[in-house]
């Protein structure tokens, strides 16, 4: 599917035809679908959570021509034919107008989108995938979210999920806030903190990750070497986002953080690769650093407080870089690009220790 099918479908599958939206564009392609009201169109711009200055600046230009009611003489129109239908179960409360839709990345092997808008007194999100692939995909998301320990902080409440053979939908609550800034550790530090399980610490070899960790170390130069360190590590099981990065943690004006896209999550798993995760893929996509200046930023920040003591209360203790190294394994095994030349120069700065 192009840019406008993803947007039609997501829109038949809210129960909106017959309305007019207004298109963002960024680098050529589609960004976003923004709905003429001003309101509507402002919350469906907060969908997108820009991470680098320019794009900031893209996005302050955009809420203000909404702001003053003109983005839609500068955004292309796009009509949501009537009479399609959805290939299941519709909306049926959804006002027409208040809906906005955000594309998902163009490289992910499922094309999926985030849509925003007002259904019985609220605004509200909805996450859909297309295709077999991502029903499945949003049945796995919402069935990782159930599965969670009850009362953890930082998670999503499920409004509801409805699928059918082409489209997967999740429903959660208008989250209104911004990303964590990644200088504020003690924020995100703290919701991990609140997600290790009080359990009694666990060799890694124990744990669902070893696997992949094995596989990657075991072909790469000197990995045995550090995978027969790894063998004797305990650690205290932690709840495992799989994702936690920047632009998926939003912080409200009260405080308070919720973690986003559990695509990825597991209720029992490795505790710190969540960490490793959060600042090595804002050093790699943000600050764009080379894997030489990302192995030395992450270590840096490894060593220091606020992260030293949530790292020693899950037994990272003295094996930091062991298992800094076991984390970027895993990433790569779990073909997370760029862990690669990460990994590799970690193993090689380990031979000088």
């Amino acid at each position: 599917m192009n840019d406008h099918e993803v947007i039609s479908r997501s829109f038949v599958a809210l129960g909106a035809a017959g309305t007019d939206v207004f298109l963002v564009k960024k680098g050529g392609r589609v960004l976003l679908a923004l709905p003429r009201k001003k309101e509507a169109a402002l919350m469906a711009l907060r969908l997108y959570q820009p991470q680098r200055i320019v794009a900031k600046v893209f996005v302050w230009c955009v809420e203000w021509s909404v702001r003053l009611g003109v983005h839609g003489l500068f955004c292309k129109k796009l009509h949501i034919e009537e009479g399609a239908e959805p290939a299941g179960q519709k909306m049926t409360n959804v006002e027409t107008g208040s809906e906005g839709v955000l594309l998902g990345n163009p490289d992910h092997k499922v094309q999926r989108a985030i849509a925003s808008y007002w259904n019985e007194g609220r605004f509200e999100v909805a996450k859909m995938a297309f295709g077999s692939e991502g029903v499945d995909l949003i049945d796995g998301e919402a069935a990782t979210i159930q599965n969670l320990p009850k009362g953890l902080v930082g998670i999503p409440e499920i409004l509801g999920t409805q699928n059918s053979g082409e489209v997967g939908m999740m429903r959660l609550p208008y989250f209104r806030g911004r990303f964590v800034n990644p200088n504020e550790p003690q924020a995100y530090l703290t919701l991990l903190g609140q997600w290790v399980l009080g359990e009694a610490p666990c060799l890694l070899n124990t744990f669902p990750e070893w696997e992949k960790i094995r596989d990657v170390l075991s072909s790469r130069l000197r990995g045995d070497e550090v995978f027969n360190r790894l063998n004797k590590i305990e650690l205290t099981p932690s709840v495992r986002h799989g994702d936690f990065a920047p632009w998926n943690l939003l912080r409200n004006a009260k405080g308070d953080i919720l973690a986003l896209d559990w695509e990825w999550g597991v209720p029992w798993g490795v505790p710190g690769f969540d960490l490793v995760h959060f600042l090595s893929q804002d050093l790699r996509l943000v600050q764009r650093l080379s894997p030489e200046e990302i192995v030395d930023e992450v270590e840096a920040a490894l060593g220091k407080d606020p992260y030293q003591a949530y790292l020693k209360r899950v037994g990272w203790g003295d094996a930091r870089r062991e298992l800094f190294i076991a984390a970027m394994a895993f990433s790569l095994g779990s073909n997370l690009e760029g862990s690669g030349p990460i990994l590799d120069r970690l193993l090689t700065a380990s031979l000088d220790h």
